[in-house]
């Protein structure tokens, strides 16, 4: 199996979707090869960092962006596109 493979089961493994056989491969694979470990650590901490910044949006920044979707598309001095 080649890294897109193992890449495509990254996800999987985050999903706890993989059997034992194929996160032992996994993990195989990510100890013998730095640029499949460096893709993993750049989704952990994309991963730690969305955890981190979710936030609720503010009801004004909601409303006017349900206003905007419900006028169709329009710029900032709400002329339509």
């Amino acid at each position: 199996m080649g890294c897109r493979q193992y890449i495509e089961q990254l996800c999987e493994h985050f999903e706890e979707a993989l059997s034992r056989p194929e996160c032992a491969r996994l993990r195989e694979h990510l100890e013998a090869c730095p640029e499949c470990r460096a893709y993993l650590n750049s989704l952990r901490e994309t991963i730690r960092l969305y955890r981190t910044l979710r936030h609720e949006a503010p009801a004004e920044l909601c409303q006017r962006l349900l206003a905007i979707l419900e006028l169709g598309h329009e710029d900032s001095a709400g002329n339509p596109h």
